[in-house]
């Protein structure tokens, strides 16, 4: 504990799955044909790989490793509570300054440095890949034929410079691999695989072998088994209280964000207007903000309306972090609409409320569905907002757990944190039937 090597390796864990994600996409999108093309010519998998799957995927790989450094540039709750006095981050040093009165000035400074220091990366990576890897999707389509010229000249420059690594690396190392036993690829596939799922998954098990703990205080492996903490959980009216307001505030804030965010997507996707990357880039915006600079501007902004500390400005600001989930898996849905549908309706005399009631609302229903889910989840867990936005009055269930992890580590922490995972569990079940059923439908 509370050293940097502790510190790298709990942001590696909890930053893995948008790398993993981010290189899914990029892989899912790789035509099958063109590897078992290269299969059926002869080439071994490790040359499949490094021939065909490595430079056709590396603007995912690139995607993953920029919003990965992005997200973890202002990070602020795991480097608290696994790094020591001499490992602050950036994010870190300013909620300590925020503790003080007398530094607004130098606190908004910081907040500017650490904004400017994140769009510069962004802007840099935008000039290389584009801009779109911010929410993982195409260039739209009013901006395509514009730049076709430029994306054309652009991707052979990609496909050059990764072809002549490919040859300059990848053909003496494909001369070595040639010597290894067929099935070595495959077994360094699982252990890898193997490796990024326990990394993943042993944590929570592990955490959730500790709520069922007899002993008085947060150890693994427990003295013995007991249901004491889940029961003082549920006896508490202060976790109660807390349990009910994230309820509330998150219901709220899904549905502010689920509102807003289908009419930008509808907007963005099946509109004419002009400069459609543009509105897409300030509508995912809050991606790439620093949490903690996005809370110290809620806090200045909402402090001259009267909203710290209510219901409804808390509510409003998880909204805010939730509308480019909302938007991003929205855009992706209505893409996959085919617009004729809707014109067939509204040549037939449909308005356009009658044609999004029953032409356009039931395709992307799955999406709305899984974007509400996300948005309500993305607000249930915010923590950062709500340090910034809450009040006495007003604490929600991450802000009691973050409390008690500085002043009380005992085992109702690690129920709640079980019974927060069984929350995701319990709505991916849940929602399965309706995807599985729309895919389908759509097949």
């Amino acid at each position: 504990m509370f050293n940097r090597g502790t510190v790298l390796l709990g942001m590696t864990a909890v930053l893995l799955p948008l790398m993993v994600l981010s290189i899914y996409s990029s892989v899912a999108r790789l035509d099958q044909g063109l590897t078992r093309a290269a299969l059926a010519s002869g080439a071994g998998p490790i040359a499949v790989f490094w021939r065909v799957v490595l430079p056709l995927t590396l603007p995912g790989i690139g995607a993953g490793v920029l919003l990965v450094f992005v997200a973890a540039i202002g990070f602020f709750i795991t480097p608290t509570l696994l790094g020591g006095p001499g490992d602050q981050m950036f994010a870190m040093h300013i909620t300590q300054q925020a503790d003080s009165v007398t530094s607004e000035g130098f606190l908004q400074a910081l907040g500017v440095v650490l904004l400017v220091i994140t769009l510069a990366v962004v802007a840099i990576a935008g000039r290389f890949m584009g801009l779109e890897f911010i929410w993982g999707g195409r260039k739209l389509d009013e901006d395509a034929p514009k730049m076709a010229g430029s994306a054309k000249a652009s991707g052979h420059s990609r496909r050059g410079i990764a072809s002549m690594l490919a040859d300059l690396i990848g053909w003496p190392l494909l001369r070595l691999s040639g010597h290894l036993p067929a099935g070595f690829g495959k077994w360094t596939v699982r252990l890898m695989g193997g490796a990024v799922v326990a990394i993943l998954i042993l944590p929570i098990i592990v955490v959730m072998i500790i709520s069922f703990s007899s002993a008085s205080y947060l150890t693994f492996p427990p003295p013995g088994f007991s249901l004491r903490w889940y029961e003082q959980f549920f006896s508490d009216s202060g976790w109660m209280r807390a349990f009910w307001t994230s309820l509330l505030v998150a219901t709220i804030s899904a549905c502010i964000a689920v509102a807003l965010g289908t009419s930008a997507a509808l907007g963005v996707v099946r509109s004419k207007i002009r400069g459609k990357s543009a509105i897409m880039l300030l509508l995912v915006s809050p991606i790439i903000v620093p949490p903690v600079v996005l809370g110290l501007s809620l806090y200045s902004l909402f402090l001259r309306f009267d909203m710290v500390g209510s219901v409804f400005g808390l509510a409003a600001a998880h909204a805010i972090g939730g509308l480019p989930i909302v938007v991003v898996i929205l855009s992706a849905a209505l893409q996959g609409v085919d617009p004729r549908l809707e014109q067939a309706a509204s040549v037939h005399g449909a308005s356009s409320l009658t044609v999004f009631r029953l032409v356009t609302l039931p395709a992307i229903a799955p999406g709305l569905a899984a974007a509400t889910f996300f948005a309500f989840l993305h607000s249930f867990d915010e923590l950062v907002l709500t340090l910034f936005l809450s009040s006495a009055e007003l604490k929600t269930l991450p802000l009691m757990l973050w409390g008690d992890i500085n002043y009380r580590l005992n085992p109702v922490l690690a129920v709640v944190s079980s019974l927060e995972v069984l929350l995701v569990v319990g709505g991916l079940i849940l929602a399965r039937p309706v995807l599985t059923t729309s895919r389908k439908s759509a097949y």
